[in-house]
């Protein structure tokens, strides 16, 4: 029989979850549209009782691929919370890829890379106490809804 190690890992949740108190939270999602050559993106924020505070669509071309659209979905979302003045934020992405990168720190210097080094320095310079986390794509209904709605405009 083997041994299995457990290691801390942390739960990924499939419905949202409200964040802890004096926290926002802020949902991002991507959605692409290679026939008209777009890219659309979702960001809503909530209180931390779960309110609606405020949501936006960004909707932009030319198109980019997938891990750089969502990595631009979570730089426009960061610029928008500082633009906010909001300072405790926990943003939510259903792209792990982005997630793992941010929280990495490893050198990249493709263009992914370049996007993903502006997010971390303005959330090191701006957000001092936020966090970029992983959840699952059934937990980033509205922000995922959003991003849609954002390539029919």
């Amino acid at each position: 029989m083997a041994a299995h190690e457990i290691r801390n890992v942390e739960p990924i949740h499939e419905v949202w979850i409200k964040p802890i108190a004096n926290f926002m939270k802020c949902n991002v999602d991507a959605s692409f549209s290679i026939n008209h050559d777009l890219v659309g993106i979702g960001i809503i924020i909530r209180d931390h009782c779960g309110h609606f505070v405020k949501a936006k669509t960004i909707q932009f071309t030319p198109f980019l691929e997938v891990p750089e659209g969502k990595a631009q979905g979570l730089l426009h979302a960061i610029n928008w919370v500082i633009e906010l003045g909001l300072v405790n934020v926990v943003f939510e992405l259903d792209a792990k890829i982005v997630v793992d990168a941010f929280n990495n720190f490893k050198v990249d210097m493709s263009d992914f890379g370049s996007i993903i080094d502006q997010c971390r320095n303005l959330v090191a310079q701006s957000l001092p106490n936020s966090t970029i986390v992983f959840i699952e794509k059934k937990a980033n209904k509205a922000a995922r809804v959003l991003a849609s709605v954002a390539l029919d405009r």
